[in-house]
C-alpha cells in the first residue's frame, strides 16, 4: 500500500446518510456511518480512474458496498474483474462474491 490507511466514504442513492470504509492494508477493514458521503459508484469510478490496475482495490470496495447493502455498485466493481484471467486469485474471489448477489 502506497499509504498508512485508506479510507473510502461513499452514500447509496437515496439514503440519508453514507458510509465510511477504512484499511491499514493488514488484511482487515471497518465500516463506520458518515454523514457527508457521496453515492457509492460514484466513488467507485473516481478510485478506478485513479488506480486502474489496482484489482485488489476494486475486490475490497466490492465486499464493502455488499456489507453496505449497495449491491448495484458491487456488481459494478466486480464487472471488470470477471474479465481478468481465468486462472487468476483476482478473478476468482470475484466470482464468488458475484455468486452472492
Amino acid at each position: 500500500m502506497v499509504a498508512d490507511q485508506v479510507e473510502v466514504i461513499t452514500r447509496k442513492a437515496g439514503e440519508e446518510h453514507g458510509w465510511i470504509w477504512r484499511s491499514d492494508g493488514k488484511g482487515e477493514f471497518t465500516i463506520a456511518e458518515a454523514a457527508d458521503a457521496k453515492r457509492g459508484a460514484e466513488m467507485l469510478r473516481m478510485a478506478s480512474r485513479l488506480a486502474p490496475r489496482q484489482q485488489e482495490i476494486r475486490l475490497h470496495l466490492a465486499q464493502a458496498l455488499i456489507a453496505v447493502g449497495d449491491k448495484a455498485g458491487a456488481r459494478e466493481a466486480i464487472g471488470e474483474l470477471t474479465k481478468l484471467d481465468k486462472t487468476s486469485p483476482i478473478r476468482i474471489e470475484a466470482e464468488k462474491l458475484q455468486a452472492t448477489l
